[in-house]
């Protein structure tokens, strides 16, 4: 083979053939590519007898019978000089049933694309060849072909010795041509070019163009670890604004998913990869290909639920998967199922002895340890919830409502006040009757990424709030009340300047009915306890007339259209609020109003509410007469 090499390389072609003839049958007998020897033989011979008829030189072809064809094709692209020889050609093409590329047969003749070449220096020869043809054709479409046949060879026969300048040429040749004829098998030579230029872009992009026109959805494979952070955000980015998957095109791109996938797991880049799936119906592909891939991210960005969901989906297609079994044993522990996660990390150590799985399942089985005691102190906690008041109740409720599905309550100490809806100190004093009592657990082992504290409800005393509140729909409205009860509520009423207006009265008895009434108005008022409020503010306006004129010395007085002398204990409200304004003891007093809240405490009495179909207190009317009765306390000289 040397020896054919050298005299082929030197132009002495008749050497050559000769040498093929002496050692025809050490040839056979040797594991040569075939196709090569048979080229250089038909070179060989052609080239040292340009009379040789090609049907000769076919039957001195070394070859098997059933690759004669693709041996005709290489003699016929060698031997087109001649046009006797072309129509040669023709027949040999019609004999071996070979149905042309082209819509000219002419066309495949010169057409050296499909060329693979041998291990000798041949190409001069065929450059040759092709310039000849380039000068006899006209037709610019024949000689765009013949100069993208000569690029490619060059492309093939130089390997890395060709340059970028060259490089970039041969990808003129080829765009010039997939335009013309969008022929697919030619993006393998422009992917090729780009791959030696290290333009990622441009690869990525031909890649796309080359998929969306075969039929072969496996013949183009993409990989991404060469490209650059900026050329994979590009990917990224033309992923998830061009790309859409259907059922008709989901094989041309379901490789392509997964390799971007891949790629961008390896650099954990779990927020990109669910970026992309939410952009694609990922779904329409064969999505557990990457499914331990999009699991894991979905868990790294804390979307446990769906990590979960697709951890079970691969599990069940895949389920020797170690890591896929431990994964899904550590959100079932952060779920609070400890057994369930238990049997999942012995799985997982099972199939495949792993540290980490170890690890688990000593963890694991503490924890259930750990939750039995407690279930010791549910029920103390239990014992000591049922001589709660309905306050105590009603703050650990709004404490348990903040939980989150795995029945933890993150709040830091700045945050409790606003959460239990009272003062720092007496939120703080809350918090540790809380814990003493075991209604909720300090959390030391979560996996929350938080730098406040995380407590853990008492799931059982939980259980028998929601209770209580179905047995007894009063002690939930109570509870529901008190949520009223805060200081912002209180300020809103002026509730210490209305407190500290009823201590300036001198006699100790009568001070003490009017703080107790007023409290009591206060409470029913948040308590949203309507007909209440009504009947309370009626009663503390009277009391506040009576002690006023007590206290002006006014026992009877003459009230009324017919000026009737009264005792001022028979009065009621409206004579009583006449007799001071008239002794100026109070001013503006707003009269109609009082006398319509009058009127309207004798609706509400038991008989009148009865024989009425319908009783309605609106919450403008309860807000009139809590501002008339705090007016009256601030106004009137209680001294």
């Amino acid at each position: 083979m040397e020896m054919i090499s050298y005299y082929f390389e030197r132009g002495e072609f008749l050497k050559s053939n000769n040498i093929f003839e002496d050692k025809k049958a050490d040839i056979e007998n040797e594991k040569f590519n075939i196709e090569d020897i048979g080229l250089i033989r038909i070179l060989s011979a052609y080239l040292s007898d340009k009379k040789i008829d090609l049907n000769k030189i076919s039957s001195l072809i070394i070859t098997d019978d059933n690759t004669i064809g693709g041996i005709i094709l290489r003699l016929v692209e060698i031997d087109i000089v001649s046009k006797e020889n072309i129509s040669k050609a023709k027949e040999l093409l019609s004999q071996v049933n070979y149905r042309s590329k082209y819509p000219d047969d002419f066309l495949e003749l010169i057409n050296f694309s499909d060329y693979t070449s041998s291990k000798f220096t041949i190409s001069k020869i065929l450059f040759d060849i092709i310039d000849k043809l380039i000068l006899k054709l006209e037709g610019a479409e024949e000689q765009r072909k013949l100069r993208l046949i000569k690029s490619l060879h060059y492309l093939y026969w130089e390997g890395n010795n060709v340059k970028k300048t060259e490089l970039r040429l041969i990808e003129k040749d080829l765009k010039e041509e997939l335009k013309a004829t969008e022929k697919s098998e030619l993006y393998e030579f422009l992917l090729e070019i780009y791959e030696r230029l290290n333009d990622n872009k441009k690869y990525f992009i031909t890649f796309i163009k080359a998929v969306e026109s075969c039929r072969d959805e496996e013949k183009y494979i993409i990989e991404f670890s060469n490209f650059k952070e900026l050329e994979l955000d590009y990917v990224v980015d033309y992923i998830c604004n061009n790309i859409k998957i259907y059922s008709f095109n989901q094989k041309k791109y379901q490789k392509l998913i997964e390799t971007i996938i891949e790629e961008l797991f390896k650099r954990e880049k779990y927020n990109v990869i669910i970026r992309i799936t939410e952009n694609i119906d990922f779904k329409q592909l064969d999505y557990l290909e990457f499914g331990f891939e999009l699991a894991y991210s979905y868990k790294e960005l804390k979307k446990e639920k769906e990590a979960k969901k697709i951890y079970e989906e691969y599990m069940d297609k895949y389920p020797n998967s170690d890591a896929t079994i431990n994964n899904l044993g550590v959100i079932y522990e952060k779920e609070g199922n400890l057994e369930k996660a238990l049997e999942l990390y012995e799985k997982a150590e099972n199939i495949c002895h792993n540290k980490i799985y170890t690890n688990n399942i000593e963890r694991c089985n503490n924890l259930i340890e750990e939750r039995k005691k407690e279930e010791d102190k549910f029920l103390e906690a239990l014992a000591l919830f049922e001589k709660e008041n309905i306050w105590v109740i009603n703050e650990l409720k709004l404490f348990y409502l903040d939980s989150d599905e795995n029945n933890n309550v993150i709040c830091s100490y700045k945050r409790l006040p606003s959460l239990l809806k009272c003062s720092e100190s007496k939120s703080q004093e809350l918090l540790n009757m809380f814990l003493d009592k075991n209604y909720i657990f300090k959390n030391k082992n979560h996996n929350y990424n938080t730098n406040s504290n995380v407590y853990r409800i008492n799931i059982a005393i939980y259980e028998r709030i929601k209770q209580l509140e179905k047995e007894n729909i009063l002690v939930s409205n109570f509870m529901d009340n008190l949520n009223n009860f805060t200081i912002e509520n209180l300020k809103k009423l002026d509730y210490i300047e209305t407190q500290q207006k009823l201590t300036e009265i001198n006699n100790q008895r009568v001070k003490d009915i009017f703080i107790r009434d007023y409290n009591e108005l206060v409470y029913n008022y948040l308590s949203n306890q309507s007909k209440t409020v009504v009947l309370m503010s009626g009663t503390i306006i009277e009391l506040l007339l009576l002690y006023i004129l007590e206290l002006n010395s006014i026992s009877k007085y003459n009230v009324g259209p017919k000026s009737k002398n009264k005792k001022i204990e028979e009065m009621d409200i409206s004579e009583m609020l006449e007799v001071c304004t008239s002794e100026k003891l109070i001013h503006n007093a707003p009269k109609k109003f009082i006398d319509g809240m009058k009127n309207f405490r004798n609706f509400v009495h038991p008989g009148k509410e009865i024989r009425e179909k319908l009783l309605e207190i609106d919450k403008q009317t309860i807000d009139l007469l809590m501002s008339t009765v705090r007016w009256l306390i601030l106004t009137l000289d209680l001294k």
